[in-house]
């Protein structure tokens, strides 16, 4: 059951404060290290600690999994981010190399890669100035509880419905006024959005169909 996620880039500041597994922690806004159209910011859970405030500013490697807290303050039901397991400066002219597959080198520097159930209908959009369009699903990781609405547009392959067990690869996008508009100050009864963008679906075998074929 995978759960997996890699950021690189910039933290441009603490973007919040509150506790997670006990802990006071801050959940930092990382920008990626190089953008591809619009920026997908990130956020990233650290300690609330001086080593932690040293790094703004910094570029940062981070390696870990994608979380989710209801009750990480009470300024927002939700918070959708990466938990590191490692943390490393890195130099602006840190790259991670291109691979040659369109999914692979969209999310370089900002890549989720996760194992879920798609618990909601699937709702479609069409863009008519794009001349294309997008398809949204709720997807419950198997691995504990947790759930993130995700995106698909068009010109990814896909066949999926609600129900089915996927695998998708792709990038996390935070959205809200305070990223937008480039302010500090939380407005009142200000939302946040959290996506992922799929770059990557691949449909996840049963393992009872498997069974079926084997034995006898």
């Amino acid at each position: 059951m995978e759960n997996k996620a890699l950021v690189v880039g910039k933290i441009m500041k603490i973007y919040e404060k509150g506790m997670f597994n006990d802990v006071a922690s801050v959940l930092v806004l990382l920008k990626p290290l190089e953008v591809r159209g619009k920026v997908n910011y990130s956020l990233v859970l650290l300690p609330d600690c001086e080593k932690t405030y040293e790094y703004i500013g910094k570029n940062v490697y981070v390696e870990g999994s994608l979380k989710t807290s209801y009750m990480f303050n009470d300024n927002e039901k939700k918070y959708v981010f990466v938990e590191p397991s490692i943390i490393e400066e890195v130099d602006d002219n840190y790259k991670i190399p291109e691979e040659g597959e369109f999914y692979k080198d969209y999310t370089r520097y900002n890549r989720v890669i996760l194992e879920g159930e798609i618990i909601s209908d699937l709702i479609y959009k069409y863009i008519k100035d794009r001349k294309y369009g997008m398809t949204r699903f709720k997807l419950r990781l198997l691995e504990g509880s947790d759930s993130v609405n995700c995106i698909v547009w068009d010109m990814v392959p896909y066949k999926v419905k609600k129900g089915d067990r996927i695998k998708i690869v792709g990038s996390m996008v935070v959205l809200s006024k305070r990223i937008i508009n480039s302010v500090d100050e939380r407005e009142e009864n200000e939302q946040t959005s959290y996506l992922i963008i799929v770059q990557k679906i691949n449909n996840l075998k049963d393992p009872n169909e498997i069974a079926s074929t084997i034995y006898k």
